[in-house]
Parts: structure tokens; sequence; C-alpha cells
């Protein structure tokens, strides 16, 4: 939940300044307001080991090296300077090698060799380019230019001359090492670099201990920019004040802070020009929401909380989108594996995987009621499909049709005359089964038009839920929530379908169309009358959200497209393997899958995400806020 603070003025005695800001450190409720800019940049020690954690922080580590505590910085230094030197290293290896392959085509030769022969009188040249067929005869007026080999597309060439010699369309080559020389450096490199390397990787087992000064360095510099943020109303060695922010929640604790110090405490005024911080309190799941909405934005003060819904919704729609109980069991795998190797998380990695197993269960959960599994097509007479709540709603509507004859009826019936004998739903499912199908290709229609209409659901209720959470403010929502009503029970019979409504409360449509257009057109009346009684004139622009809520609904219609295509890409997969036979099959079939869940996965991750962030953000978040900062000790873990 969002938590109310606090402004206070803190007066006291110069003397409990120090005792004053480390307790207030080691409490970690209280942000300063600060006086003056300070300086962004950090101390240089903090830099060292920060930049040291940076270096070792991919690297596989040795043993640790046995580093005195007073050495740690020059340890830290030496990693950034280590690092330096390698990659200057590795650029040096990179040119010398491309001098090796710019003169390797010359072969092997000794330069002492060559300027023996100059030391007669001559000069030695080298030279390169790209002959045409049309310029051989140009080379060969030219006695003096030996062609030595062609290479990379270029024709190399050797002159022994008494002058220096130019020829049109050669570029002379400079030799200042021979290919000898460069391949013993080039091993020369590539031996130190290891060596530096492996040097790196030994400090790498120091890594906690950079860690832990880091952080101490880090906290010490915190603390000294506070104590130094004060005023001095009667100089600098009777009094200090300050100004802080306080959560409600911590008011009892500050106030028992400051009676055993010389500290006085006074609540005062929030100006206007105050930069008041959202103070987040959150535990057990809305914790692992908080995670989520500070992915987007810090919601503002006047917010409501939005971390547990975001954190459910969020959890259903990615079960929706992945669609699949055996992707599922992969992932409850995964973390089963992770806890096994790393025995206990904490801090936000202890967050990352409660909601990784969350997220795990809803898509096992989502995958066994809608009886998916890797792709596979479960039969319609078996235990799982039996109990699955899918399954029941299918056979109500095949029922619903079976029995009022209507246009869908008929269409099966010119698609599978056999339909037309049908008595009952199970004869009515035999009759749509294709030979060598498990299942009928009406249970398989009809189960996709109950997920198309569960999302357009899951999209009224969720933008409804935004709406009533915000109605104080934004009473029009009354009104909008009555046409999201209303045109859920108008819309599907002018499309031509039948809404699970009328087939489980056994309202006929002509009952709930004229109620579904009456909520329709209230709802906008009402929403355009509120807006006018709470913003006057302004509130005219109140219609221009009829097409805002009409297409935010359609966006959910996403849960429905996205589970489908990762169904339709996993039976796909699985039916190409199966051609292929057991070899080559399952080949095509694991990486098939393991494709297809790398693009579920990043489906449900961003629509998940996006139908919170955009969609139901819209009517219930303002956003723009600034995250509480006390000063604080620096948690390791965080």
């Amino acid at each position: 939940m969002i938590t109310k603070v606090q402004k206070c003025l803190i007066l006291g005695i110069q003397k409990e300044k120090e005792a004053f800001y480390k307790k207030a450190q080691e409490e970690g409720y209280l942000e300063f307001i600060k006086i003056s800019p300070l300086p962004d940049q950090l101390p240089k020690e903090v830099q060292s080991y920060l930049a040291a954690l940076k270096v070792l922080r991919d690297l596989p580590p040795l043993p640790p090296p046995s580093i005195d505590s007073q050495d740690l910085l020059a340890a830290a230094l030496r990693v950034v300077e280590l690092k330096e030197e390698t990659e200057r290293f590795e650029e040096e290896k990179r040119l010398t090698q491309f001098e090796m392959a710019r003169i390797a085509p010359l072969g092997a030769f000794s330069l002492e060799d060559v300027r023996a022969i100059e030391s007669t009188g001559v000069k030695v040249q080298f030279f390169c380019g790209r002959i045409s067929p049309e310029e051989v005869e140009v080379v060969h007026q030219h006695p003096e230019l030996v062609y030595l080999t062609t290479a990379h597309e270029m024709d190399f060439f050797l002159t022994v001359s008494t002058k220096t010699e130019t020829f049109s369309g050669l570029v002379e080559l400079r030799i200042d090492r021979s290919l000898d020389e460069l391949l013993a450096h080039e091993a020369f490199l590539t031996e130190t670099i290891h060596s530096m390397r492996q040097e790196l990787r030994a400090y790498a087992g120091a890594k906690d201990r950079f860690r832990e000064m880091f952080l101490q360095e880090l906290d010490q510099h915190n603390l000294r920019q506070a104590q130094e943020d004060v005023y001095h109303p009667l100089g600098e060695s009777s009094l200090f004040a300050v100004e802080a922010f306080v959560p409600l929640s911590k008011k009892a604790k500050l106030q028992e802070l400051c009676e055993n110090l010389a500290i006085c405490c006074e609540e005062i005024a929030i100006e206007e020009t105050d930069v008041v911080p959202t103070v987040l309190e959150n535990q057990g799941t809305a914790r692992l929401g908080e995670d989520l909405i500070r992915v987007y934005d810090c919601p503002a003060t006047e917010d409501k909380d939005p971390s547990s819904w975001v954190f459910w919704s969020f959890t259903l729609f990615f079960a929706m989108i992945m669609a699949d109980a055996g992707y599922g069991l992969l992932f409850l795998l995964l973390a089963g594996y992770l806890k096994y190797k790393y025995k206990s998380f904490k801090g936000s990695a202890a967050r990352i995987y409660r909601t990784f197993v969350v997220l795990s269960l809803g898509v096992v959960v989502w995958g066994v009621l809608t009886t998916s599994f890797f792709g596979m097509t479960i039969g319609e007479n078996s235990l799982l499909s039996r109990l699955s709540p899918l399954r029941y709603l299918i056979e109500k509507k095949a029922d619903y049709h079976l029995r009022e004859k209507d246009e869908a009826y008929h269409e099966w019936v010119h698609a599978f005359p056999g339909v037309a004998k049908a008595t009952d739903v199970k004869s009515f499912f035999e009759a749509t089964t294709q030979p060598g199908k498990k299942r009928s290709a009406a249970g398989e229609t009809l189960g996709n038009s109950i997920l198309l209409e569960f999302s357009l659901v899951v999209g009224i209720l969720h933008i409804a839920c935004s709406l009533l959470r915000y109605l104080k403010r934004n009473w029009s929502g009354i009104g909008w929530i009555l046409f999201l009503i209303g045109g859920y029970l108008f819309f599907p019979t002018i499309v031509g379908v039948i809404s699970m409504v009328n087939i489980l409360s056994g309202l006929d449509q002509t009952v709930t169309e004229p109620w579904g257009e009456k909520l329709l057109y209230a709802g906008i009346g009402i929403a355009m009358l509120l807006a006018f009684i709470q913003n006057k004139l302004s509130g005219a622009k109140e219609i221009m959200n009829l097409i805002q809520v009409f297409g935010d609904v359609l966006s959910y219609l996403r849960l429905y497209a996205l589970g489908l295509a990762g169904a339709i890409l996993a039976s796909t997969f699985n039916e190409m393997g199966e051609a292929l036979g057991i070899f080559f099959g399952s080949f095509v079939i694991l990486a098939g899958h393991a494709l297809n869940l790398s693009l579920c996965v990043m489906a449900g991750v961003i629509h998940g995400l996006r139908l919170n962030f955009i969609e139901w953000y819209h009517y219930c978040f303002v956003g723009g806020g600034r995250y509480f900062q006390p000063l604080r000790l620096q948690s390791r873990e965080e």
C-alpha cells in the first residue's frame, strides 16, 4: 500500500549530530531534504570498487586470494588496471593479426636480407592491386615488375630497381616487420593476455570482499553527505537543523529516536514546491507486484497502490498466453533445480524466484483447465477432458445449438451431413470428427469461440475494476461500466453469435439484447451527464472516451490470439516430428518447442504487462511520482 508521509523539522545540538545520523541510517526511514545541490561524483574509493566489481562480474572465480583489508583498494585498482591493459593488448593483437594478413601473401622473408640487398644501391619495393584483363598488357610493359602471387582478389608484385618506382593502379606495401617477427609478437601478446586473464580470475575470488567494501564506503559517503547538508541557525559549533520526510507508520519510531538524544522533532506543513516521495510498504504477493510496477513508472502520492492488482492480473494474462500445462511443468522443474542448486535466495532474487514459481503454477492451472499439454491432442473421452471446465462449456454450447437448430447448427449440417441425425451432444461430436482425429471439429471450433469470448470478458472486468478504483475522482466511470455491460449483452446479436451468458442463464437473446442496447446508450448518457456535473464545460471531452473504452476492450483479444498461435505452433511441430520418424522427428520436436516456448515467454511478459500498464493504467493511474529514498544502509541482497 502507499503510505502517506509527514514533513518534519529536526533541530538538535551539534555534538549529537553524528550519533543521530548514524542511528537514522541504521533505521532507514528518514529522507532528508537537500538544502544545497550536492555533487553526484562518488569518491574515488567507491568508484574503484564499483569498477572492479563490473570487471569481475562474469568471471568464473578461482580460490579467493589472501588480501589484507588494507590492500583491498590497491587490489581493486589493480583489477581495473588489468582490464585496461588486457583491452590494450587485445587491440594490439588485433592490429598485429591484420598486419600479418596484409603481408602474408608475400611469404616469409628476412628484412635484414632486404636491407643487405638495398645496401648495394638498389631499391626493393612491394606492390599490390587489382589488375583487370585490360591492364595486363600495361603490366607487361614494365619488366622490372615481378608477379608474386594472387590473394584476397589482389595481385602482388616485387620490384628491384636502382630508383623508387611508382605504377598506376598499384599501391606500395610498406613493411616494418617481417612475418616471423609478427608471429613471434602475436605469440607474446597471446601469452600476456592469458596471464592477465588468469590474474583477473584470481581476483574474482575476492568479489564478495570487494562488494562488502563497496557498500561500506558507499554508506560512509552517503552518511557524510547527509551530515554536511544541514542548517546552522546559530553557527556551526552550536545547533544544526534539517527537514525530512518520514512515513506516518514510522512517526512513533522517530519520536522515540529523538527522545534518546538531545534532538527536537516537530511536524511542519508540506509546501507546494515540495516533491513529496511515494512510500510503498508491501508484504507477500503485493511486494512481488511492487517489483513489476517499478518496471513502468512510480505511482503518484495520490494514486492507489496497484501492486496486487498488477501482479495477479499479470499472472492470469501470462497463463492465458502461455496456455500449456507442459510448459508450466518445465518452468516448475527449472524452479526446483534452481532451489536445489542455490539452496536459498535473498532480497530481490528471492522475490524474482517467488514470482517465477507463481507464474509457473498459473500456466499449469490454465493448461489443465483448457486441456493443453505440449500441443498434444487430448481425447474428448479422457479423464482430463471430462474434468475440464472448458469441456463442460463446450458441451453446453453444443447442446444449445443442437436444441435450438439455429444458424450455427445448419452450418455444421452443411459441412457434416451426419450432424442432422445427431440426437445428443455425444453423437453431435462423433458426426463432426474426421477420420484419424481424436477431437471433433465442432469441439475445437466451439472451444476457440469460448476462449475468445472469455478474453473479452476478462478485458471488460479488468477495465471495469480500473474504473471503479478511481470512481471518486472520475464519476463518469460508472457510465462506462454500464456501457461495457451493455455492449457485451448487445453486440453478440449484431455479429450473429450466442454468448455464454445466454447459454448458462437460459435467457433468450430477445431478452438480453434490448437490455444490452438500453445499457449501452444509458451508459454513454450517464457518463456524459456525470462528466458535465463534475468538470463543467470541459466534461464535453468525455465523449472521446467512447472510442478509447471500446478499443481498450478489444485489445484483450491478444490474450486469445497469442494463446492460439502458441498452441498451433506446438501442434504443428508435433505433427512434423511424427512424420519424420523417431530419430529426426525428436530433434524437430525439441527445437520447435524450444522456439515456441521462447516466443510464448516473450509474448507473455510483454503483452501481459502491456495490458496492465497501457489499458488498465489509463483509467486508474496518475504516475510520475518519485520513490522514497531514505538514508539507509545499503543491502547486499538488493
